[in-house]
């Protein structure tokens, strides 16, 4: 491995570490020291690298020749494409600019990933990925006694407690262990040794309190659907272990109450308001939308129409639904390049699954394509693509499947 190699996976790893732990406007005499301003490094020194170095720029313009076969980036950038023009006719154009410029950068880290990331560096990204997922579980844990990381909630039912950890927000926080649990559960079903299926097992259930301990009813229903993707896609035998395990989880009170909300009309009213606010966005809107990231600028205009739903006021919002997000902002060809985009990744970690020999890889493939579709059906009641620290992973997981994927075909050849 060169010099270039090693500084850039020591960034990423740098950016993987500080983006979820490090508070998201934390600076030290104006200088950011958070995931934007390690991501901003990270994308500095890739152009520097470009510039300097020959076969990093030869590896640049290559990818960018064959950037049509993937598909994933394809439609990245036709997605990228249909918000940049979206910011011309918006409202608040800033606010649609800033928010493409994010899709944007983050689209740029998966391509550096995917192009310069190699061998071992993709396992030991991954292992610190998921380290620092056990991390900031703990940290979470550790701050319940510390009153520190805690959100404390009042409902008609009474007030309770939600861990945040380092995430500034507990839906959030819910969400990021959902992309992180299904590798440590397929890991623990599928490695031989008994010390590593002790080692995963233990982790496994110490995301999962974490998950409980969020009091996130969408974390709870998206972990119960990956663990029925789960059963369905890779292990029908695996069907007695997680019944076992749910039948478990509904003998903690807070659990079974937290689900039984799901019906509660009381507890969904506000997200019933936002998206009938965005179906009316959509007849107003239906070709091109209303503009990246608009829905909340345009919120007023609409939301007069259902008086009998509550919602609290924020400055800015999204309609807590992936698909009337994409649909009332960017119209009609924004959310085809999103369905393509999304069912592109699903066939990607499918075809790593498939591929990949190394059998501890296998089994991380085999959890985060789980991960990723319970993600998805999270996104239908919530918008965690607005979230940096859950997102960021979600794209570096993507590329390192991408790389994955790469590094498999070089090894054929």
């Amino acid at each position: 491995m060169n010099i270039f190699d090693k500084l850039l996976s020591y960034l990423i790893l740098l950016y993987i570490v500080i983006l979820p732990i490090f508070p998201s406007k934390f600076k030290i005499m104006k200088v950011p020291i958070n995931g934007d301003g390690v991501l901003a490094l990270i994308l500095v020194f890739y152009l520097a690298s470009i510039v300097l170095k020959k076969e990093v720029r030869q590896r640049f313009i290559i990818g960018i020749k064959n950037g049509y076969k993937d598909l994933v980036l394809l439609f990245g950038i036709l997605l990228f494409a249909v918000m940049m023009i979206s910011v011309t006719y918006s409202l608040d154009k800033s606010l649609s600019l800033n928010e493409t410029i994010r899709f944007g950068t983050f689209l740029a880290l998966y391509f550096i990933i995917k192009l310069e990331v190699r061998d071992k560096t993709i396992k030991n990204i991954l292992v610190g990925i998921m380290s620092v997922a056990v991390v900031v579980s703990i940290i979470g844990l550790v701050g319940i006694p510390l009153n520190h990381g805690i959100e404390k909630q009042v409902t008609s039912t009474g007030a309770f407690i939600r861990i945040e950890s380092t995430f500034e927000n507990s839906n959030n926080f819910g969400a990021f262990l959902i992309l992180m649990i299904f590798p440590f559960i397929t890991l623990a079903l599928n490695m031989k040794s008994k010390r590593s299926k002790l080692l995963y097992s233990v982790c496994s259930l110490l995301l999962l309190g974490s998950i409980l301990l969020t009091k996130s009813r969408n974390s709870l229903i998206a972990f119960i659907f990956g663990c029925a993707c789960y059963v369905i896609i890779y292990n029908w035998k695996s069907i007695v272990f997680f019944v076992i395990g749910f039948g478990g989880l509904l003998f903690v009170p807070s659990v079974r109450d937290r689900l039984l909300q799901v019906n509660d009309v009381s507890q969904n009213l506000s997200r019933i308001k936002l998206w009938k606010v965005a179906i009316s966005m959509i007849k107003a809107h239906p070709i091109l939308g209303v503009g990246n990231g608009n829905y909340a600028s345009n919120y007023g205009k609409y939301e007069g129409k259902f008086t009998e739903y509550t919602y609290k006021t924020y400055g800015q919002f999204h309609p807590h639904n992936i698909i009337l997000k994409m649909q009332s902002e960017l119209g009609i060809m924004g959310l085809l390049m999103f369905c393509s985009f999304i069912f592109s990744i699903f066939m990607k970690f499918f075809k790593v699954v498939k591929n990949t020999k190394d059998k501890s890889l296998t089994a991380i493939y085999k959890g985060f394509s789980v991960s990723f579709l319970a993600f998805m059906m999270m996104n239908l009641l919530d918008n965690f693509f607005s979230a940096p620290k859950v997102i960021a992973f979600f794209w570096i997981v993507i590329a390192l499947a991408e790389a994955t994927a790469s590094n498999n075909n070089s090894l054929e050849k």
